[in-house]
């Protein structure tokens, strides 16, 4: 029998500014039930290289809007993913006040429109993530980006809003590992409907698949 691989997923309980971990944790924990061994957490503190040795990946939905990170955190996660390690980041986890993650990320948050419901639509392209995905339409903040212009990413969703078409999606490497955003996540509900489920499967086995292939 295959011993299950280990994730941890950060997000705040205590005193989130929007988007609060509490029953997102349990969405998360039902949908990778079969996939990962999952540790959700807020507790970022004193967390350095060592500490996220024994997991093959690392998932974000932290509401960190204002935090600075610690040096130590930053070196912590881009060691764990520059060297081979998986990350989720998800809705608001893009958000940070650290460039180094920024650039891990590959794009930078700007703003969001009132929530609406969203069309969110495949482009015409082909990746392991977008197995069983077709366009879906759901209740989300219609997140805005400026995309680094250095990273080669795949783009995976993207949404219509007066008359421009925004990334929501999307996945590349760094360095030995690999980094997949998905903008919706705004709320329970989001985490309950199906199509986005199957997209957090699907980004989760791609992310942990590091070095499998040389597929983006």
């Amino acid at each position: 029998m295959r011993t299950k691989r280990k994730a941890i997923a950060f997000g705040d309980y205590t005193d989130p500014d929007w988007h609060p971990f509490t029953a997102i944790d349990a969405e998360l924990g039902t949908i990778l039930a079969e996939e990962v061994e999952l540790t959700c957490t807020e507790d970022y503190g004193g967390l350095a290289r060592n500490d996220l040795a024994a997991y093959d990946l690392i998932i974000t939905y932290a509401d960190r809007w204002k935090a600075k990170s610690t040096p130590e955190l930053v070196d912590a996660v881009l060691a764990f993913v520059a060297g081979g390690g998986g990350m989720l980041c998800l809705h608001n986890g893009i958000i940070v006040s650290d460039y180094e993650l920024t650039q891990m990320f590959g794009g930078i948050f700007t703003m969001h429109p009132p929530y609406e419901t969203l069309q969110f639509r495949v482009p015409a392209t082909e990746h392991p993530i977008l197995e069983g995905i077709s366009d879906f339409a759901m209740g989300e903040e219609p997140y805005q980006f400026d995309l680094d212009p250095f990273t080669e990413r795949t783009l995976l969703l993207e949404y219509e809003y007066e008359g421009r078409r925004w990334p929501a999606a999307w996945a590349h490497r760094f360095a030995k590992g690999r980094v997949v955003y998905l903008a919706p996540g705004h709320n329970r509900e989001s985490f309950q409907h199906p199509m986005f489920r199957r997209l957090i499967v699907n980004g989760v086995r791609w992310a942990m698949g590091a070095g499998d292939s040389e597929e983006l």
